[in-house]
């Protein structure tokens, strides 16, 4: 994806949004990480960005779960960046879904990164009271873990066997309170400029039904969303198979073309 995008003249920022203490999942920072990346950029002299030069923000997975985050703080936080189209593929767009969407799975122990992400980022919520003695022992095992490492370790692995109580993960109001922060889908503000989210139909791990209703949250402030449904592939093909798509809008973007809408 970096050298795509770099083979069309652009300038790049690849934030590490996480931050030096991987915060998965931890909102606040990925609005700066983003953002802030970005004024980075600008004002890196030997960059020579030209200050006048059209923004556009792209995303996939978490990357865009971030991006959505990001774009939707960007008009209070950040308004002098001259953004012109966010582009969001296979989104995280309710972290709840997508961890229900891993549980039980073949990548069931990725459930256990999310919870320990959670539990680092919001450390208030003391997301351990909710997990059994074994969910806890994962919890401590797993903080340095990436996804396919816990996946790996944990497959198959069912959030229900982790809770401390029948429900304390899965259906529990006050942690999805927790989740939510992280979840653009419930987080204030949207974008204020085109959007584009394309998805596979059958993606296992990021609902297409989320997606649906981000875009629907969008379409209701009135700016132009293109949805674009693949009914072929999931998650892992849809980062690919999208892409061309992707570089096509944000070009259009740049060019300052008409935004399609299937709002």
């Amino acid at each position: 994806m970096i050298r795509f995008a770099l083979q069309q003249g652009w300038a790049l920022v690849v934030p590490d949004y996480q931050g030096p203490d991987s915060d998965l999942f931890g909102a606040d920072g990925y609005v700066h990480g983003v953002l802030d990346g970005i004024r980075a950029a600008r004002a890196f002299a030997p960059a020579a960005v030209d200050p006048a030069a059209p923004i556009g923000m792209w995303g996939y997975s978490g990357g865009a779960q971030a991006t959505a985050i990001a774009a939707q703080a960007h008009s209070t936080y950040a308004p002098e960046l001259p953004l012109s189209g966010v582009v969001l593929g296979g989104v995280v767009a309710d972290l709840e879904a997508t961890m229900a969407g891993f549980s039980g799975g073949i990548a069931g122990g990725a459930v256990v990164v999310g919870l320990v992400g959670l539990d680092r980022s919001y450390p208030d919520a003391d997301v351990a009271q909710y997990l059994n003695e074994t969910g806890r022992a994962m919890l401590a095992a797993s903080r340095a873990d990436c996804v396919p490492n816990a996946a790996f370790a944990y497959p198959f692995l069912d959030a229900a066997a982790l809770e401390a109580w029948p429900g304390s993960i899965t259906n529990n109001p006050e942690l999805s309170q927790v989740v939510r922060r992280a979840s653009p889908l419930f987080r204030p503000g949207v974008p204020g400029v085109p959007v584009l989210l394309h998805h596979a139909v059958a993606d296992e791990f990021a609902p297409i039904d989320s997606a649906r209703a981000l875009a629907g949250k969008y379409c209701a402030a009135g700016n132009p969303v293109q949805l674009v449904e693949n009914p072929i592939g999931e998650h892992g093909t849809e980062a690919m198979l999208g892409m061309p798509t992707a570089l096509t809008y944000l070009a259009d973007r740049f060019a300052a073309a008409p935004a399609a809408n299937t709002c």
